[in-house]
């Protein structure tokens, strides 16, 4: 089992506490606890996957949006409900 299919159950949860228009890269969807979430590679690793799932439609509520100015992750916007 990889991180993001551990971990994307409180995932889910929390994106549906999310307003519309809401924009933030993974940590601030996330929430608390994402510092305790596995290693840093695994963090980063279930970015990757989180990512793929938006791109590819999986994650319908949710758009890319780009890059954040530090260069250092990505960000996302909501766009609707689960």
């Amino acid at each position: 089992m990889n991180i993001f299919e551990q971990y994307g159950d409180v995932l889910f949860s929390r994106l549906d506490d999310l307003q519309t228009g809401f924009e933030g890269g993974l940590a601030d969807i996330y929430g608390e606890g994402w510092l305790d979430t596995g290693t840093s590679g695994q963090r980063k690793d279930f970015g990757r996957h989180f990512k793929e799932a938006v791109e590819s439609g999986q994650i319908t509520c949710l758009e890319w949006i780009g890059i954040a100015n530090s260069g250092r992750y990505d960000l996302y916007r909501k766009i609707g409900e689960l």
